[in-house]
């Protein structure tokens, strides 16, 4: 996969526009989960910005069955991210009909703080799953490592230790 730069200059919608080549992504992604052994299990995905719009998609695709069965991801932990959104070509996850049923967890900051991806957007990547877990932090574009950030990731990985997680708290 070659990588070029987008024509157009920086701004604060490109991360609006610059989702041409997700579908090629999500086909190198399977192959390459396709090429490792099988016993190697990855429990989930973590995306960050532009990451966490493509393992949205990822979490999409494994919805619809359109991932390598031997790897079906139990949860994604998503970070200040946006659903992705292409002008020329929609994207999967815009076309979904149902909600995905994948667990998620969604951290990003307020809409002060946060300068990269609006607030609003990551609320509607986070209205797109079923019961997401959300977790706003008053920084900005960052994956914060406070206290109070790393208890609700550990209660929400913890909860993949336990045959019946629960979610009890509100942020």
């Amino acid at each position: 996969m070659q990588w070029q730069p987008k024509p157009a200059a920086c701004n604060a919608t490109q991360y609006q526009t610059q989702s041409c080549g997700l579908e090629e992504s999500l086909v190198y992604i399977a192959e390459h989960l396709n090429q490792c052994p099988h016993d190697e299990a990855f429990d989930g995905i973590v995306g960050f910005s532009q990451g966490a719009a493509v393992a949205a998609a990822v979490a999409e695709a494994q919805s619809k069955g359109r991932f390598p069965e031997a790897f079906q991801f139990r949860f994604f932990i998503l970070c200040s991210g946006y659903p992705p959104q292409a002008l020329k070509v929609e994207t999967p996850i815009r076309g979904a009909r149902r909600l995905v049923e994948i667990p998620t967890l969604h951290v990003f900051g307020s809409a002060e703080r946060d300068r990269q991806i609006p607030q609003a957007a990551s609320e509607s990547l986070a209205s797109l799953f079923r019961d997401p877990v959300v977790h706003r932090h008053s920084f900005g574009h960052i994956i914060p490592i406070q206290e109070e950030s790393i208890l609700v990731y550990r209660k929400f990985l913890r909860s993949f230790l336990d045959p019946s997680p629960s979610f009890d708290f509100v942020q």
